[in-house]
C-alpha cells in the first residue's frame, strides 16, 4: 500500500501565511500526490487569501477557515475528522521538510502496529520537557511531525487546547497499550521553533495551562 494512497497531511495555521506557505511547499516538492488539510484559526482576511493563493498553486491542498480561533490541538482534531485516509500526518506551520523519504520510513514503522510515530520525548505531568529532577517522566511523540492511526485516534480523548496539546490523548493511549514510536524525524525537517509564537507574539494556554505552568513553577521552588 502506498504512503500517498493512505496518508494525509494536516497543517494547522494561524497569521503565519510566510511560514505555512514554506511548510506547505516543502511537502508538495518532495511528495507531489500527497493530500493536505490546511486549517486556518481565523486569521484576518488578507492572511485567509494569501493561504488560499498557496493552496491553489500547490495543488491538492483542502483549505478550511475557521470563524474563530479553536487554538492547535483542537484543530489538529477537527482536521483528523476532515480526513478519509487511514493516516495523518501532523505537520506545524513552523516546519520545513528538506530530505524525502521520511513519510516512507514512519509509514513502515506506522504499520507494524503504533499508534503514533515521531520525534518522543519526555514530559512531566504538567506538559513541560522532562529534566533530571522530574519524577515519572512521560514518553509524548511531539506533533511538529508525527504520523498517526486514525481510527485509534478516535478511541482516545481529542487533542486539547493546551501546550502539549496532545498528553492527554498520549496518556491515554498507553493505559490501553497503544504503542508511540520514536522516529528521528528532525533528521528530515526543520523546526523553527516557536514560529507561531514569534510571528503572532501570542501564546494562549487557557486557564489549564495556567495552572498547569503555576504548579510547575511552586513545583520547582520546593524542590530546589
Amino acid at each position: 500500500m502506498s504512503p500517498n494512497d493512505s496518508i494525509t497531511a494536516l497543517i494547522v495555521n494561524y497569521q503565519t501565511p510566510h511560514l505555512t506557505r514554506m511548510a506547505v511547499w516543502s511537502l508538495r516538492s518532495l511528495y507531489p500526490e500527497l493530500s493536505i488539510v490546511l486549517i486556518d484559526n481565523n486569521s484576518s482576511p488578507d492572511i485567509y487569501t494569501s493561504l488560499q493563493q498557496t493552496a491553489d498553486e500547490a495543488g491538492g491542498v483542502n483549505l478550511i477557515r475557521n470563524d474563530r480561533n479553536v487554538h492547535h490541538g483542537p484543530a489538529m482534531h477537527q482536521g483528523i475528522g476532515l480526513c478519509n485516509t487511514d493516516w495523518v500526518l501532523l505537520f506545524d506551520s513552523d516546519c520545513i521538510a528538506y530530505r524525502t523519504g521520511f513519510i516512507e520510513k514512519m509509514f513502515n514503522i506506522a504499520q507494524d502496529g503504533a499508534y503514533m510515530t515521531g520525534h518522543l520525548q519526555h514530559i512531566d505531568e504538567h506538559g513541560y520537557n522532562a529534566n533530571d529532577r522530574t519524577k515519572n517522566p512521560v514518553p509524548y511523540i511531539h506533533p511538529r511531525c508525527a504520523l498517526l492511526n486514525v481510527s485509534l485516534y478516535h478511541t482516545l480523548p481529542p487533542f486539547e487546547k493546551h501546550g502539549a496539546p496532545c498528553m492527554t490523548n498520549q496518556r491515554a493511549a498507553l493505559k490501553k497499550q497503544y504503542r508511540l514510536e520514536h522516529f528521528p524525524a528532525d533528521l528530515y525537517i526543520y523546526h523553527f521553533a516557536r514560529g507561531t509564537i514569534d510571528a503572532t507574539g501570542s501564546y494562549h494556554l487557557g486557564l489549564s495551562g495556567q495552572i498547569n505552568k503555576m504548579k510547575r513553577l511552586i513545583r520547582n521552588i520546593i524542590r530546589r
